[in-house]
């Protein structure tokens, strides 16, 4: 499948979606964790969930699945199920509006390695856009800095997870348009579930015992955390334009902010009691977001 010269809708809006989502599900796997479900636990169900989700992309796949290199779509699979392993030790460790802004920084990963790896060109409007993008995950993501503990290491975790995700995105980019793209991410979701075996062994946590309120959070964070990843994934498979994508996906650092101030305290996060400064520190973060995503916007096509 070539990638078209004009981006479609769906480029634009199912990453934008996605980064809602996103948001939301992270402060329900965070108050889940808070009260009791232990984090390797909530892990494992997120992936698990994931592949549910991802399962039905068999029913549109055309072709036969086992003409594929089973190996790329299992590759693509390690790097999503490390993303994941990752960003939740990430939610757990930082703020929300923390380490959902930092993971902006999968932006400028995705337009260096689109590069590296020869996935086509990136235009001068898109490096713009994303280094608008960094610079603003570097005012979210020090905002706060002076006050809040575990945050470095959440950084740390938020980037080491935004670094599994770019590795993810250009090679589906790279490889899903040489098969049937549903059939490239169904084999991918299967991969998610057999990475995730491997974490049994570390479960320690006795889930029969947590309160039904922490198995809620933990469930439906982990479904919209799920559904997120197809909206996000699906234009990335079927059209390309990893960069494009990325960049409206950071709006994510736009939601983390403006949620965590506003309905934050229905999730039991108290990330709206830092303070007024800290607000308007990850404000203007977010509005360099905002307009790093126009600019991708008026740039069109990678």
């Amino acid at each position: 499948m070539d990638i078209i010269d004009t981006p479609p809708l769906f480029v634009y809006w199912g990453p934008l979606l996605s980064a809602f989502l996103y948001v939301i599900s992270a402060l329900a796997l965070k108050q889940g964790m808070v009260q009791g479900t232990g984090a390797i636990r909530t892990i494992w169900i997120c992936n698990a969930i994931q592949a549910l989700v991802f399962l039905p992309l068999f029913c549109f796949a055309e072709g036969p699945i086992l003409q594929l290199e089973i190996w790329k779509p299992l590759v693509v699979s390690l790097c999503l199920f490390l993303g994941e392993v990752f960003v939740i030790i990430a939610i757990r460790s930082a703020a929300v509006s923390v380490q959902s802004p930092v993971m902006g920084s999968k932006v400028v990963m995705v337009a260096a390695l689109s590069v590296l790896i020869g996935v086509g060109t990136v235009t001068f409007h898109l490096w713009i856009a994303a280094s608008l993008a960094a610079m603003a995950v570097f005012i979210l993501g020090l905002s706060g800095f002076r006050k809040e503990r575990g945050l470095f290491k959440g950084i740390a975790y938020a980037l080491a997870a935004a670094g599994c995700f770019a590795m993810e995105d250009v090679l589906i980019q790279k490889w899903s348009h040489d098969y049937e793209p549903y059939s490239f991410l169904a084999v991918a979701s299967i991969g998610i579930a057999f990475w995730a075996l491997f974490l049994l062994p570390f479960m320690k946590d006795d889930f029969k015992q947590a309160s039904k309120k922490s198995k809620l959070w933990v469930y439906s964070g982990a479904t919209l955390m799920a559904l997120q990843g197809v909206t996000y994934s699906l234009p990335i498979s079927l059209y390309g334009y990893a960069t494009i994508i990325n960049i409206c996906y950071s709006s994510r650092g736009i939601w983390s902010v403006l949620c965590a101030w506003t309905i934050g305290h229905y999730f039991g996060s108290i990330e709206h009691k830092a303070g007024k400064r800290v607000f308007f520190e990850r404000l203007t973060g977010a509005m360099l977001l905002f307009i790093a995503i126009i600019i991708a916007l008026i740039g069109g096509a990678e």
